[in-house]
């Protein structure tokens, strides 16, 4: 039987968080501060008259400098920094079809429509 090793945990993400804060600028912290809110890049940079890839670069900047793995990460940080406030617990009831692609029934027929 092979064992395969395993790396050595990760220290949480919010550790330390707070004094890592600091060392954001004013548009890296509004840039958290939307993409923790949900906001795409795309709607990011619309939001501070910027481009996508300059969103890209904060979220990168923001990733490095706060010691985050991903997007999700940096959202999970900011609710508990207080950056933004956590949505509030529970779903929000979906929409009927929202999010889904409408349905057509299948012909049994396969080639262009």
């Amino acid at each position: 039987m092979t064992t395969i090793p395993f790396p050595a945990p990760r220290p949480p993400v919010v550790e330390g968080a707070a004094s890592r804060l600091e060392l954001l600028s004013p548009r890296e912290r509004e840039v958290l501060a939307l993409v923790a809110e949900g906001s795409s890049n795309a709607e990011v940079a619309a939001a501070l008259v910027i481009s996508v890839p300059t969103v890209k670069s904060h979220l990168a900047q923001l990733l490095r400098k706060l010691r985050a793995r991903d997007r999700v990460a940096l959202v999970v940080l900011a609710w508990r920094e207080g950056v933004v406030a956590a949505p509030p617990t529970g779903a929000p009831p979906r929409l009927p079809g929202a999010g889904r692609r409408a349905h057509r029934p299948c012909t049994g027929v396969r080639g262009r429509r």
